[in-house]
């Protein structure tokens, strides 16, 4: 038996199965990673199909090779185990990957894109410093402006066309909506824009590539590598299994949130004079958290309903959420409340140490104490945990106010 044979096998069973309205595409929605049918059952029951179709064939190679395939698949007392399990993945992305994207850019496999997330990392973290270190930080506004105008309309263009093809117009369900592997126009619609989703995750990168250019490398932060980093892969297993259904929900609150970040990165962008516009910062980063918030209750509410849809995409994406709610809340907390705690802080110092002015000689000004520092940076010594040295310089200064007095 050679592997052409078993290639050509395969590829005569697939055809079959879509001539014939196979077991495998009828209940391809409860089983590639469901929990109702096995995966090693249904492709026991289209190994006993095939043979039962092709019994009466005069050529008895493919029945054989298809009865070879089987036996790898079920013969537990075989010895190399590694290799039954890469012929049984193998087999499981033959049977069960949508056979309407399989021949589309980037589907075949998820090495490709597992490599080009991996160079991605590389680039911003590694090669991407080291070749700016020594050269100054480039001048990207006309880019970043356009770059950020492009982002704005793609991400609308992507949220119209998950939004029409079920989200907007009613036939989709928020408590189950099941994949749909018809040909229906609507249908394609929709996986044609979960496939474009998973490209806009690639054209993504440039938003870290453009800071490593510009020299932001505080921006590169561990956050924001692996928010990018992920996403292609996890949205590729999507596109792979079940483009369409319930988890095309995030892809559409995932858009919305898009528009309205890049509509921020863009005012910022156009220069100073705009800088009043963007007091919405932070609530951009609340929005974010409430997105993943949404997806959570979105993806979890299957397992306490009856939902012919995969659990093992609800788990994917439902935990996907979590771990970026945390990462972002983690963030959240370090920018803006620590910072805001910070503030509030030095404001009382400086109000605290402004009522010792009494004890300034008349030629100090109200804004300087009788130790030589402003009220501001007596503050700053507050902040920076620096207060005994200012204790010292304020108790010395006393003194000597007393000692002139009492002359």
């Amino acid at each position: 038996m050679t592997r052409r044979h078993i290639s050509e096998d395969w590829k005569l069973k697939q055809n079959c199965f879509k001539d014939l309205n196979s077991p495998l595409l009828t209940l391809k929605p409860a089983t590639p990673l469901g929990a109702e049918f096995p995966l090693k059952a249904v492709v026991a029951l289209e190994c006993q199909y095939f043979l039962l179709r092709d019994a009466s064939s005069p050529s008895r190679r493919h029945s054989t090779s298809a009865n070879y395939v089987c036996k790898l698949l079920f013969n537990s007392r075989r010895r190399n185990h590694l290799a039954e399990h890469c012929r049984y993945f193998g087999v499981m992305f033959s049977f069960v990957a949508d056979p309407r994207t399989a021949k589309w850019p980037l589907m075949s496999s998820p090495f490709p894109t597992l490599a080009i997330c991996l160079g991605y990392v590389y680039v911003v973290k590694f090669l991407g410093p080291r070749l700016m270190e020594n050269r100054k930080p480039m001048e990207l506004r006309k880019i970043l402006v356009y770059y950020n105008l492009f982002q704005i309309l793609f991400s609308m263009w992507l949220f119209l066309e998950i939004g029409m093809s079920g989200w907007l117009t009613g036939r989709y369900s928020l408590r189950c909506e099941p994949v749909d592997y018809s040909n229906h126009p609507v249908t394609i619609r929709m996986v044609h824009a979960c496939w474009w989703y998973f490209f806009s995750k690639f054209t993504e990168f440039f938003d870290t590539i453009f800071f490593v250019l510009r020299k932001k490398n505080q921006h590169v932060s561990t956050l924001h590598v692996i928010h990018h980093g992920v996403m292609p892969m996890s949205v590729w297993f999507g596109v792979k299994f079940t483009p369409g259904g319930h988890s095309t929900f995030f892809g559409l609150l995932n858009t919305f949130v898009h528009i309205v970040m890049y509509t921020y990165y863009l005012l910022a962008g156009l220069g100073p004079q705009y800088q009043k516009y963007l007091w919405w910062k932070k609530h951009l980063t609340t929005l974010q958290m409430v997105q993943f918030i949404a997806v959570m209750v979105h993806s979890f509410q299957l397992l306490f309903i009856d939902c012919n849809y995969p659990h093992a995409f609800m788990w994917l994406i439902g935990m996907h959420s979590v771990l970026f709610f945390f990462l972002f809340s983690e963030f959240y907390k370090q920018t803006y409340q620590k910072k805001r705690k910070t503030c509030v802080a030095k404001t009382a110092v400086q109000k605290a140490v402004s009522t010792t002015d009494v004890l300034s000689d008349s030629h100090i000004t109200v804004s300087t104490k009788s130790n030589g520092y402003s009220n501001s940076r007596a503050a700053d010594y507050y902040i920076n945990a620096s207060t005994a040295d200012l204790h010292l310089r304020s108790a010395s200064s006393v003194k000597t106010t007393e000692a002139a007095s009492d002359v």
